[in-house]
């Protein structure tokens, strides 16, 4: 029999539609996303304490490193759900019947599962800071800038969160087709079309996200030094500002 790329795709819908109904996707993957967003905190932490100062390296260093914690956990989070996959019943066949009892007994083994900086200025507390071709700035406009970029990060990683929830379902569909673990269905779905590795999907459902917070915490971590030299976090930042 050809192979049916379409066939595939129906099949994943349908998983879709199963875990929007009764799987509780968007719960799992923001606890997926948290613990992804610790994991990079806890990177740029070890990497500090290693001798990794420069905010400007560090910090997509660890956006590569959260991203693939993040793929582990999803790896984990399927590893799960094989083992309710291996208490299916021995009754389960490959026909077409049994690839819809495979789903339905999937669909009833899921587990529910501001800075705000001050406007007043004086002449004796304010100090200033040429930076390049921005001219001398006080003070308070350090403090101004440095908040902007710290809101601009976390922001940034905030709407990659969100986005990456809101493709929670079709992802996890994605990766219990190809992850092979509804055996009947997936039997079935392999005689008619080809599977992917899981990853496969993972990653490119995410890649853009990890790009984007690539980028934009490179620029970040390359920029606060220049407002507040000889810092190596966000915190720092904040302290070195506050004080000129």
């Amino acid at each position: 029999m050809s192979a049916s790329p379409e066939h595939r795709q129906r099949t994943v819908q349908r998983v879709h539609a199963l875990l929007r109904r009764r799987g509780f996707p968007y719960v799992q993957m923001t606890l997926l996303v948290a613990a992804t967003g610790l994991l990079g905190f806890l990177a740029s932490a070890l990497l500090r304490y290693a001798g990794l100062t420069m905010m400007g390296v560090r910090y997509p260093v660890c956006v590569l490193i959260a991203w693939g914690c993040f793929v582990g956990l999803v790896g984990i989070w399927m590893s799960l759900h094989r083992r309710s996959q291996r208490r299916m019943p021995a009754a389960v066949s490959s026909d077409s019947a049994s690839a819809v009892d495979a789903i339905d007994y999937y669909d009833s083994s899921i587990p529910a599962t501001s800075l705000t900086p001050s406007s007043s200025t004086t002449g004796s507390s304010s100090s200033k800071v040429g930076i390049g071709g921005l001219g001398d700035i006080d003070g308070d406009g350090l403090m101004l800038v440095v908040v902007i970029l710290i809101i601009v990060a976390v922001g940034a990683a905030f709407i990659a969160a969100a986005f990456v929830i809101y493709e929670a379902p079709i992802l996890f569909a994605e990766v219990l087709v190809d992850g092979a673990l509804l055996a009947g269905m997936v039997r079935q779905l392999r005689r008619r079309a080809p599977t992917e590795h899981w990853t496969s999907g993972v990653i490119r459902r995410t890649w853009k996200s990890a790009v984007v917070l690539i980028v934009v915490f490179t620029i970040v971590g390359v920029a606060i030094p220049q407002f507040a030299p000889g810092a190596t976090t966000m915190g720092e930042a904040i302290r070195i500002v506050s004080e000129k």
